[in-house]
């Protein structure tokens, strides 16, 4: 039996709630509906806002300019409610119509009514034996009262309820404007509300008394399942609504940098495409006047390797060389946004491939002199399900993908603020760069334990360069993302020794790995590798240039992606965990000044030229790396793999 004290608890909680839920729909719901009214039709009109407001444009001082979602939506909403309202007063007018008949055929009606009612009467007072008249006098009677009566009463009815109908004009006028200042607002602000949505308190505490009803409903392993499941869902859902939009916009605005009026150009695969579909939409936010997605399929581009001939896949048609010309005249941004699996391309035909690459690169060279260093360009990765299994192969698909997701997001810095993080880690590098530029460097000397006995020398005019960087037109932007290294070009013609990987290095769809590299002249004479020896030949025989270095690049042992404890098998990743090396083309922007230098001018003056920029890992735990400069010293640059500075 329970206690008194807990009845009048239990009476007390159920006559508060009463009361609150009564008060809330007694008077906060009037206030708070027209809100959430607003909000269900922003939603319905989003899409076809949100594709208006893309395609309609204003010239405003010799700027083109998208019209606001907000104003397109508000425009959609006002046609709606006229839509509406001449509905209505057609319907009005029909009803007015109809009406009007009534009235002219009630003269008929009330004669016919008459006629009946007499002869009813005549036949009650024959029944009755009652005098003529008489029931015909008494019924007239009622009916005069009946109209007396009516009278006296409608008019004050009428004008009692004359004011109601104007206090209830002037609501509905009041309940329209906020309603269409809801809708505007919603549509203007719905990632924001989306955003903030998902990163409540409510949607979290949700999220957890979800895993824990789970929890207690269930034991066992069937019941951990579950629970993993819900919030894997929760993590995947608000992942997907806040730090990937996040992440989309860090590319658009930070990696790419999109100029109001630019095109934008987007090469990714299949595995991503509500990440890419994020991507395009920040773009255009952020005032592209154009944005192209080129899909590729790793499968596809095996069987036209295996199917069509070397002449054909040699070719470069028309529209192809149309397209670059394009590119020329345009100078689109370029986002490169890979998720390939490591090893999608192996059994392919290499040598193949690689004679219609350099067929297809005579003829694409000039067009990409002509664009050399003009352009902003980005390569960010997003993940596939066969790179995601890769690396997490004892987890499902579904937590793979999210596994990487995470790893990619963190290498990225996509925090709170990744652009605010990115400003100060940019900095950062600056300053490392500004440093090491500082010296007069003439040459680099590396040493591993692993057998690395290196020496690489720099251009007199070179200087190195981290994080982001400007083009020929005065854009900044970051090449890379993630990025935690500080480069250089090193001079063609002038490296000795030998260097040795540390982490395999992912070419053509196909990873080579345990591998070595001896230079006598600075050109690579010699390979050696546990795993596909052969494609790292193939590599260094692509063209001339692509057996010297076009990059040495300083990368501490201790990064956050070496600490992560993966390997990416991917280079963007794995290059930015340990000091690389790269073979084939030079950067020309690593010249001093080299906007003032044509593009054969800087390879004059040692910037090497080729085909291919293949980039790969010698770093490790010990590396050591001592700078030889113009005034006779030796200062320690790398100290056990970090920055000895």
């Amino acid at each position: 039996m329970e206690k008194p004290g807990k009845k009048l608890k239990k009476l007390l909680i159920i006559t508060g709630t009463t009361g609150v839920v009564y008060a809330g729909f007694r008077y906060l719901l009037p206030l708070v509906a027209p809100f959430f009214i607003g909000y269900l039709v922003a939603l319905m009109l989003r899409p076809s806002a949100r594709f208006l407001s893309y395609r309609l444009r204003l010239r405003i001082r010799g700027k083109t300019r998208h019209l606001p979602v907000g104003v397109v939506g508000g425009a959609e909403f006002l046609l709606l409610i006229t839509l509406l309202g001449a509905g209505l007063y057609w319907g009005l007018v029909k009803l007015c119509q109809e009406g009007k008949m009534l009235a002219l055929q009630l003269p008929i009606w009330v004669e016919q009514f008459d006629l009946w009612l007499t002869g009813s009467c005549r036949e009650m007072e024959q029944t009755f034996g009652l005098r003529e008249g008489r029931v015909a006098d008494v019924v007239s009677e009622m009916l005069t009262n009946l109209i007396q009566a009516g009278k006296q009463s409608a008019m004050p009815a009428l004008m009692a309820n004359s004011v109601t109908v104007i206090r209830w004009g002037v609501g509905i006028t009041v309940v329209f404007v906020v309603l269409f200042l809801a809708v505007v607002l919603s549509l203007q602000e719905m990632d924001d509300l989306r955003v903030r949505r998902d990163l409540s308190v409510f949607r979290r505490e949700f999220a957890m008394r979800n895993f824990r009803m789970h929890f207690r409903l269930h034991s066992g392993g069937v019941s951990a399942r579950i629970a993993i499941d819900s919030i894997h869902y929760y993590k995947e859902d608000n992942m997907k609504k806040s730090v990937l939009r996040k992440y989309a916009t860090l590319i658009a605005t930070v990696g790419v940098n999109v100029q109001k009026g630019q095109e934008v150009f987007i090469a990714a695969e299949l595995d991503q495409p509500e990440f890419v579909k994020m991507v395009v939409e920040e773009c255009y936010r952020a005032g592209a006047k154009r944005v192209v997605v080129d899909w590729d399929y790793q499968p596809l581009t095996k069987l036209h390797v295996r199917w069509r001939s070397q002449k054909n896949l040699s070719t470069l048609e028309n529209w192809e060389e149309a397209r670059w010309q394009h590119y020329v005249d345009e100078i689109p941004c370029r986002i490169y946004l890979i998720s390939e699996d490591p090893d999608g391309l192996r059994g392919v035909n290499q040598e193949k491939m690689a004679k219609a690459g350099q067929a297809k690169y005579k003829v694409i060279r000039p067009y990409r002199d002509q664009i050399e260093n003009k352009y902003q360009w980005c390569i960010a990765a997003v993940p596939g399900v066969a790179w995601a299994k890769k690396l997490f192969p004892n987890l499902s698909k579904a937590q793979a993908v999210e596994k990487l997701w995470e790893a990619i997001l963190a290498a990225s810095r996509v925090d709170d603020d990744p652009v605010a993080a990115w400003k100060a880690h940019n900095e950062d590098l600056a300053r490392r760069c500004a440093y090491l530029n500082d010296l007069g460097i003439t040459e680099l000397e590396y040493h591993s334990s692993n057998g690395t006995n290196f020496k690489v020398g720099m251009i007199e005019d070179a200087e190195f360069k981290g994080g982001g960087e400007n083009s020929l037109l005065g854009h900044f932007f970051n090449p890379n993302i993630p990025t935690e290294e500080v480069f250089i070009s090193p001079k063609r013609g002038v490296a000795e020794g030998i260097v040795y990987s540390t982490k395999p290095l992912s070419y053509q769809g196909q990873l080579i790995e345990n591998f070595s590299i001896r230079f006598e002249g600075g050109k690579a004479v010699e390979v050696h590798a546990e795993k596909n020896e052969a494609l790292l030949q193939k590599l260094i025989s692509m063209d001339e240039g692509a057996s010297y270095l076009g990059e040495c690049a300083l990368v501490p042992y201790n990064s956050p992606i070496q600490n992560s404890g993966l390997l990416f098998y991917n280079t963007l990743f794995d290059e930015n965990a340990a000091c690389h090396l790269a073979l084939g083309m030079g950067f020309a922007d690593t010249i001093k000044n080299f906007e003032n230098y044509t593009l054969d001018e800087c390879r004059a003056k040692g910037i090497n030229d080729s085909m291919v920029h293949e980039d790969f890992m010698i770093g490790s735990a010990d590396l050591s790396i001592d700078a030889h400069t113009r005034d006779g010293r030796t200062v320690p640059i790398f100290r056990d793999g970090n920055w000895a500075f």
